[in-house]
């Protein structure tokens, strides 16, 4: 039979190739449909394929198609960035030009940069990902089955100081305490950045980083500790 369709095929068209492919025409991604579909994420790139799907009543699937195979479009999720104001970036750039006309390289080594940190005692979840698996709604626990949420939950403040080669002991703060001058001077200057340029870098020149949180550079904070080592904020 193999034979048989061969010659067949070489009389026909005077090769041994395969014959070219005649599939189904298109019926829905035609060339119209994908123009329409790219001036639509144009114009809004987080419109859903889905939504699009129900715009132009044609099959989801079909979409997802022709945005990936037709106009090479991917979806890409959202990234939570630290909110910059021009003023923020002006900021930013002139303390990075000072640091820069400050210090020689390698200077760096000689800096204990500090920061606090708001942990939430919540647990965390993820609609898409966190799933269970059972026969029906009715058969999950309570108690795996719902994640419950307060309006102001527990947390927790921690304040932590880390340099090229070590850090600081971690500073917890209690529940309820407000970090003013006088309890982050009693909390972690006297105890900890002290005696940080012994511990850390044995007595020898070396600066305290922190940001400007006005507990940081009020005049309690910075006022005896400044003979003992170099603020930089």
């Amino acid at each position: 039979m193999l034979i048989y369709r061969t010659i067949k095929r070489y009389i026909e068209t005077g090769s041994v190739s395969d014959r070219e492919r005649i599939s189904r025409p298109r019926s829905a991604r035609t060339p119209a449909l994908k123009n329409s579909v790219r001036c639509r994420i144009l114009r809004n790139p987080q419109r859903s394929t889905r939504k699009i799907s129900r715009e132009f009543c044609v099959n989801h699937e079909t979409i997802q198609k022709l945005v990936v195979e037709d106009l090479g479009m991917k979806s890409y999720k959202r990234k939570n960035v630290h909110h910059l104001n021009d003023s923020i970036r002006r900021k930013r750039l002139e303390r990075c030009i000072k640091l820069k006309a400050r210090f020689a390289p390698g200077i760096e080594d000689q800096i204990l940069f500090s920061d606090e940190k708001l942990f939430t005692v919540e647990e965390a979840s993820n609609r898409q990902n966190d799933r269970i698996l059972a026969s029906r709604s009715q058969d999950i626990p309570d108690d795996i089955k719902y994640i419950d949420r307060v309006q102001k939950p527990l947390s927790l403040m921690v304040w932590a100081g880390v340099s090229a080669d070590s850090g600081t002991n971690l500073i917890f703060v209690p529940q309820g305490v407000k970090i003013n001058s006088q309890t982050y001077r009693e909390m972690v200057l006297d105890p900890e950045i002290a005696s940080a340029g012994e511990k850390l870098f044995q007595n020898h020149p070396w600066t305290y980083q922190q940001d400007s949180a006005p507990a940081h550079v009020s005049k309690v904070s910075r006022g005896v500790p400044r003979a003992k080592y170099r603020f930089h904020k």
